[in-house]
């Protein structure tokens, strides 16, 4: 078969030559305020396959869940002392999977990205929330709310001045999902996290759903929990309590192998902060990731038993850690009673329920125009959809990494080389 190449196709590689000779070095930029032993961003084009993509995405909604439903029942129960026994399996097996703000949150998150883009604005998010959020709200978020309807719009509605829960917890149990649909680009879900941070919550508790959305990027491409975390980390202003937290929970981690030792020094540091707070769990989650050390079950239980806000940190927890490993990782006693359903009790205008995969898909779909967005390409091999993303996560083990160039040239030629 002969290869003819038209005026067209021969402009398009012109144009790619161009690009790959703008491209073929690796870009590297340092982060302001990059914290002590944190490594600096750079940004590499790594591969990642469509179908693992699915199974990490897939494997962090169904961390989250189980992780919600496992810590509920003890869910402010355990203050001043942790739990003093683990709860190793769900103290009420669940039939089906079902919203509470740890998880439903996102899920109508996910619905206004898919009818907004990308560049959705605070109006539409008010008009949004008014659809959709009206019931199983607390605290900040439903102060939030109460301000919509007196006419509010985000940001202020998150503020110091207008809401006295600014400080608390909300913001940070319902980010994830923008790390998700930013893989190996922490900076991005940074952003997005704050901005949607801020409907609710202001100051150091905006930077902590930040940092849990950027560790849920870099979990694409790393599975060491602590290079996640600092890796995430750098991303945090110095002069926010939220890098002092968790700047502390990282040098506590270092001195002692017990959590519990480490959880004592968070509660005397920053209880007084209260149960509900940013400051607190946040501490919280960081321990159970590190202690836990990439353990999925580990870190769970690290999570649940530590206390104050356990079921909201143990969703976060499980879903990173679901991320990491993947579905199919994560053992089918967890997985099973879950039903593969998501079972909408108090989510206003949306569906009665929906399977977890299809979320995952949903998420996907939000994913791949996130990389489409910020230089990535979308391609296929041997019949399989292959994702090239200009990640930024350091000194990671790909899937594949090779330079820049190699990739642009290869993907321009297949797609516009013409063949008859």
């Amino acid at each position: 078969m002969s290869m003819k190449i038209t005026l067209f196709s021969l402009i398009l590689l012109l144009l790619a030559n161009c690009l790959i000779n703008y491209v073929e070095c690796t870009e590297s930029f340092t982060m302001k305020n990059t914290a002590i032993n944190a490594p600096i961003l750079a940004k590499t084009v790594r591969e990642l396959p469509s179908q693992i993509y699915y199974d990490k995405v897939l494997g962090s909604w169904l961390g989250q869940m189980i992780g919600n439903i496992l810590g509920l029942p003890t869910e402010g129960r355990f203050i001043e002392k942790p739990n003093p026994t683990y709860v190793t399996y769900y103290p009420r097996v669940p039939s089906g999977a079902f919203t509470d703000d740890d998880t439903s949150m996102e899920w109508v998150f996910l619905h206004m990205l898919e009818e907004h883009g990308f560049e959705i604005t605070y109006s539409q998010i008010r008009d949004e929330w008014i659809e959709h959020i009206n019931s199983a709200i607390w605290c900040a978020n439903a102060r939030a709310r109460e301000l919509m309807d007196k006419g509010y719009v985000p940001p202020e509605t998150g503020s110091k001045k207008n809401n006295e829960y600014w400080g608390f917890i909300d913001a940070q149990i319902e980010c994830e999902l923008f790390g998700l649909i930013h893989p190996g680009m922490p900076s991005k879900a940074y952003e997005m996290a704050k901005f949607f941070a801020r409907v609710t919550n202001d100051d150091y508790a905006v930077e902590a759903a930040a940092f849990y959305a950027a560790m849920f990027s870099c979990a694409f491409f790393e599975s060491d929990v602590s290079l996640i975390v600092k890796t995430a980390f750098s991303l945090v202003p110095r002069d926010s309590l939220t890098w002092e937290v968790i700047s502390n929970v990282i040098k506590w981690h270092e001195e002692t192998g017990d959590w519990r030792e480490t959880r004592e020094k968070i509660w005397r540091e920053y209880g007084s902060y209260g149960w509900i707070s940013s400051p607190l769990n946040l501490a919280s989650v960081v321990m159970a990731i590190l202690y836990g050390n990439g353990d999925f079950e580990a870190s769970l239980m690290i999570a649940n038993s530590a206390g104050w806000d356990n079921d909201c940190n143990a969703a976060t927890v499980g879903g990173l850690l679901g991320l990491i490993v993947g579905e199919k990782e994560i053992k089918e006693k967890w997985k099973k009673p879950l039903m593969n359903i998501y079972i909408n009790t108090n989510r206003d205008n949306l569906p009665a329920s929906e399977p977890i995969t299809e979320i995952a898909l949903r998420t996907q779909k939000m994913a791949e125009k996130a990389i489409i967005r910020y230089g990535g390409l979308i391609t296929s091999r041997n019949g399989e959809k292959i994702y090239l993303i200009e990640t930024e996560v350091p000194y990671a083990e790909p899937l594949n990494n090779f330079p820049m160039k190699t990739w642009r040239e290869k993907d321009f030629l297949h797609r516009f080389v013409v063949a008859s």
